[in-house]
């Protein structure tokens, strides 16, 4: 359920030890303080650490997901990402869409570099066919993902695939990514850009995500070193990469959360989309390792 007051978001903030919520409907800024609003709403701000702008329809799979609730912040409609996996349906953190299970609640943009460019990408409804993963618990963070789907099917853009067997490859620690959102690009003078921002981040070791407490390394992957970072409304978002002599892009991860933006010693956290564990107790995902759609499954 959505943490819609100011003193249960507080009292959610002191429970978690590290910076995990990115979303900005639930959001821990940077500095380590959450700002709320006259309404009750926390504020929305939202980053890419250390990146650039990208160029247009670059990433046509991306999505932004836009609030339709009154009385947010500074930062109105932007709060979270997303992808395109399917024509039908976009992958997303859990806690982007938590309690936002009725028709109307927001909308999503798929396919749009420059937000401001409406001439550009796909607008969409959600429909209330929100489907989180079952074991994600607002507390814990390792089954932080969901997929929804959308009111109409998405064509003319290629979805991000998501890992199958035999690309263990792209997982393998020291390989680069690349972060993907519209992000605030520093902590000092902060600025929301109207264009998509990437930085690219080293994938990190077991061993060295697991340093940061409460890591599952079933479900989890680290990436990133001091200075690039995805941030607070990047959640939702992809970790992705290119194969080799194919133009593909592969999504491995969903930004989560982690120690701090581009914090010293605090890598990002993200969902691993190539875990077996996480899909193997997801039996309601609506696709099937081709990335077809299962229609007997339904809401």
């Amino acid at each position: 359920m959505l943490f819609s007051t100011a003193s249960r978001l507080r009292d959610r903030v002191r429970a978690r030890t590290r910076h995990r919520v990115r979303s900005g409907l639930t959001a821990v800024l940077a500095a380590g303080l959450l700002t709320v609003s006259a309404a009750g709403a926390p504020a929305a701000p939202s980053r890419i650490i250390g990146g650039s702008e990208v160029a247009d329809d670059a990433y046509p799979f991306m999505a932004v997901l836009l609030h339709q609730r009154p009385g947010q912040n500074a930062y109105p409609k932007q709060y979270c990402g997303g992808t395109l996996i399917h024509r039908s349906w976009v992958l997303t953190a859990a806690h982007c869409v938590e309690g936002w299970q009725t028709e109307g609640d927001f909308d999503v943009i798929v396919g749009r570099t420059q937000l401001s460019d409406t001439h550009k990408g796909h607008f969409r409804h959600h429909t209330p066919d929100v489907r989180i993963h079952p074991l994600y618990r607002p507390d814990e963070d390792d089954y932080d993902v969901a997929v929804f789907r959308l009111d109409k099917p998405v064509y003319g853009v290629t979805p991000v695939r998501l890992p199958t067997r035999g690309t263990d490859a792209m997982f393998r620690p020291g390989q680069r990514a690349t972060v993907l959102g519209w992000g605030l690009t520093d902590d000092v003078h902060p600025h929301k850009p109207d264009r998509l921002h990437s930085v690219d981040v080293p994938i990190l070791a077991r061993a060295e995500c697991q340093v940061s407490d409460g890591i599952n390394t079933d479900t989890q992957i680290c990436a990133g070193r001091e200075g690039a970072d995805a941030c607070d409304a990047d959640s939702g978002g992809p970790l992705s990469r290119t194969v080799p002599g194919r133009e593909e892009f592969y999504q491995i991860g969903v930004v989560q959360g982690g120690e701090g933006c581009a914090a010293q010693g605090g890598p990002g956290v993200y969902i691993s989309t190539g875990s077996a564990r996480l899909f193997s107790t997801w039996p309601r995902y609506p696709l099937t390792n081709s990335g077809q759609e299962i229609p007997s499954r339904t809401s």
